[in-house]
Order: structure tokens, then C-alpha cells, then sequence
């Protein structure tokens, strides 16, 4: 194996790259405008409609506009006088954003009357689905509609970035099609809008846990390695640990957000902030899983006296991080970034080389490559070459971190298919 010199990166990684994503932009990804139009209309119109209705009848303002923020901390912060503990943010006093009402509605608040508690957070819950709705509509369906509406194809273009990111991960933008949501029951199935060229189908092909693996490498963590070497599933290990053999979705869900987030120092109180489960909750996993995976946690601290000895991090790809100024201030926010670099810049380039040499081997007349996001690659391939395009993509993909860094650990690959990105599951 030919070791990663900042040379070779640059030429097998960077130039390659950039002539990839080129193609990948240039090909487009279908967008049904028709389906999201009657979507809009039909669907998430009505709602948002039906949702103001109800929080001006709660409030007793046939004026009240949920878009005005403005008008929504006037409301919380003047008439109720609501205090919590996100107020505490720099420059968040009288903020209303997802982290604040995510407080509010959970009831970690205090306000001028108590006995209006209830209501506060019934009016909170309508509020937060009017915004979770009203960005989907004014983001992915409004926005995307006028851009794919004069397309020939009704085709949708995005730039991608190779140095778009800090991490090393590509990025999207004018539209950023990376933050498309997945598909959920409560929400719009915005993701079915895309959909492949008649008498084709949407593959994708998405590496499993990607980042973890990566971090069961750097740190050779036993327990760690043992997971992945032997095909477990750390998230559904994790959610039986402590929801019980008979866990939910929604478990599985929360566990494979503490795993992500505990391995990336998140706190107690950011796992309350960002997905809603309870600081104890939290704090409980935490202390479970450095004594649990005590070896990533040693590696984490190789990588703080990394960053203070030299300031300056390089990934196996030769990627560089730098950190120019180190302060009692922002050191722990630094030394996070530092862990978050190495699992996500390697997987990422895992993905991006994968990009790079799916590009080369397959024949664009039968299929072409759409997009990627993070660690999935999405094409639009004709229905009688997909079962040749899945092989040749799942084995590119698989043998990625043996053959470009010589690691033993198993990379997984999960190929779906269907008429529409949505489907692909």
C-alpha cells in the first residue's frame, strides 16, 4: 500500500474529486414538481393554516403571525415572562429558537402566572410543527419548485463543495440537498419528490456507522472493535441496555444519538438541547460508556495534547486542521472539534474516493451518479443495470479503508432501491 503523502492527496483525492463532483453536478437529480405543488396546496397549506388558526384562538390575537419573531418574544418573554435555562446562551436572552422552545415544551420553565404552564406548552407544541412545517414547504418544496420548474428535465443542480466544511466533508449548496429530511411520519415525504428517469430507479448505497468504525480504528478500543469485527449493532446493543429487550424505534433512535453524540463529548445538557432527552437521561449513558469503552476515551485525550503540543491535526488522507489559538475559554469547544475531525473526515473521504472511482467504472448511459450525502452516494440507474451497478458500488465502496489505509475492520454497505429517493430506506 502507498502511503497518503500530501502529493498523492492531492492529486488522487482533491483533482480526482473535483472531477467527480463535477459530473455529479452537471447530471442533476429529477424533482417532481407537480407532486410537490399539490403537496403544498393540499397537504401543508392547509396545516399551517389550521396550525396559525389555533395559536390565535389560544392567545385571543386574530393578528398573531408565527413568522414574525418579533411578535413570538414579545409573546414568551413580555406577556408571559418566561424564564429557562437556554437564556443563559450568550446574546439567547429573549431567543425563541428550536433549543429555547425545545425547553419550554418539555416544561423546564418558569413564568409570571404558573397556572398558565399547561397552556404555555400547548401553544409551544403547535408553534414548533408550524415551524418544522413551514421550513419544509418554504425550503424544499416553494424554493426547489422555482428552481426546477424552467429545468427541461425538472431537474434540480446543487454545488458541491470539496472545502466546504472544516471536517473535510462535502458540502451542498443553492440548494443544499444534504439537509433534505429523511422520511418520518411527521413530516412531509420531501425526499419522494426526487424521483429517477422513467424506466430507471434511485439507488443508494450508504455506509453503516461509518464515523463509529472509524473511531473503533483510531482508538483501537477492544469492546469497540469487537462490535464492528463481529457485526453487532452498537445502536440496538446500546437501546437494549437501556430500554429493555423489547425497545422501540424511537429508543434505538435516542441511543444511536447518545452514541454519536458521547463519542463527540457532547454534554448532559447538549443531549437535552439538541434531542430532547433528559439531562439525567443523559448523564446516566455518559458515565455507562467511558466505563464501558475506556479506550476511546484515552485516545480522545492523545488527540487534546495533539492539538495543544503542535495545533495542527492530519487526518490519513492528509487533510490538515489547524487550531491557531488555543484559550481557557474555548478549549474544550476546540478539543471537540479535534475528535469530530478524524471520524468524519476519514469517512467522508472514504465516500468522496469511492465517488471518485464509481465515476470511472460505470457506464453513465445506463446510470448516473446524483448526488452524495456525508456517507451515501445516490444514482439514477436503468432498472436492467442495477443489479450490476449495486456490485460494482457496494465492493468499491467496502474495500475502501483496506485498500487506501490498509485497515482490517469492516466497512458495511446497505444498498436500497425504488422509484423515488424516499423510498430508499
Amino acid at each position: 500500500m502507498m502511503a497518503w503523502t500530501p502529493q498523492r492527496a492531492y492529486r488522487d483525492l482533491l483533482i480526482a474529486g473535483s472531477e467527480a463532483i463535477t459530473k455529479v453536478e452537471m447530471a442533476g437529480f429529477r424533482y417532481n414538481v407537480e407532486k410537490a405543488a399539490d403537496l403544498y396546496d393540499f397537504e401543508l397549506s392547509p396545516e399551517m393554516k389550521k396550525l396559525t388558526e389555533e395559536m390565535r384562538d389560544q392567545i385571543d390575537n386574530p393578528l398573531f403571525n408565527p413568522k414574525s419573531n418579533p411578535q413570538v418574544q414579545r409573546l414568551y418573554y413580555d406577556s408571559w415572562r418566561i424564564k429557562h435555562e437556554m437564556q443563559q446562551r450568550p446574546d439567547k436572552k429573549r431567543s425563541a429558537d428550536e433549543a429555547a422552545l425545545k425547553e419550554i415544551n418539555a416544561g423546564r420553565f418558569t413564568c409570571k402566572n404558573p397556572l398558565h404552564r399547561g397552556e404555555i406548552q400547548q401553544f409551544t407544541k403547535i408553534l414548533m410543527r408550524y415551524r418544522k412545517i413551514q421550513k419544509q414547504a418554504s425550503t424544499y418544496i416553494v424554493g426547489l419548485i422555482e428552481k426546477a420548474v424552467n429545468d427541461p428535465d425538472g431537474r434540480v443542480y446543487t454545488d458541491l463543495l470539496l472545502h466546504g466544511t472544516t471536517s473535510g466533508r462535502l458540502s451542498s449548496r443553492d440548494p443544499n440537498l444534504q439537509n433534505v429530511t429523511r422520511v418520518a411520519e411527521d413530516l412531509p415525504s420531501i425526499r419522494g419528490l426526487f424521483e429517477a428517469s422513467p424506466g430507471r430507479l434511485v439507488v443508494q448505497a450508504d455506509f453503516s456507522q461509518a464515523e463509529l468504525r472509524c473511531i473503533a480504528q483510531f482508538s483501537q478500543d477492544p469492546i469497540l472493535l469487537d462490535i464492528y469485527m463481529n457485526d453487532k449493532d452498537l445502536h440496538s446493543m446500546t437501546a437494549e441496555r437501556f430500554y429493555g429487550p423489547k425497545f422501540t424505534k424511537a429508543n434505538r433512535d435516542n441511543s444511536k444519538n447518545m452514541n454519536f453524540g458521547m463519542f463527540y463529548r457532547q454534554s448532559a445538557a447538549t443531549f437535552q438541547e439538541k434531542h430532547d432527552i433528559p439531562e439525567k437521561e443523559a448523564q446516566k449513558y455518559i458515565d455507562w460508556a467511558k466505563e464501558t469503552f475506556p479506550t476511546v476515551w484515552e485516545w480522545e485525550k492523545t488527540i487534546e495534547v495533539e492539538i495543544r503540543s503542535k495545533g495542527v491535526l492530519v487526518s490519513p488522507f492528509g487533510r490538515k486542521r489547524r487550531f491557531h489559538l488555543l484559550t481557557p475559554e474555548n478549549k474544550f469547544a476546540v478539543f471537540r472539534e479535534g475528535i469530530n475531525f478524524f471520524p468524519q473526515s476519514t469517512a467522508s473521504d472514504f465516500t468522496l474516493r469511492s465517488l471518485i472511482l464509481l465515476s470511472r467504472q460505470i457506464d453513465w448511459s445506463k446510470a448516473s451518479l446524483v448526488l452524495t450525502v456525508h456517507d451515501s452516494i445516490l444514482a439514477d440507474v436503468e432498472e436492467s443495470y442495477v443489479l450490476d451497478y449495486s456490485t460494482t458500488c457496494q465492493q468499491i465502496m467496502e474495500s475502501r479503508p483496506k485498500e487506501d489505509l490498509g485497515w482490517d475492520i469492516p466497512f458495511k454497505v446497505d444498498i436500497s432501491t425504488g422509484e423515488t429517493w424516499g423510498d430508499c430506506k
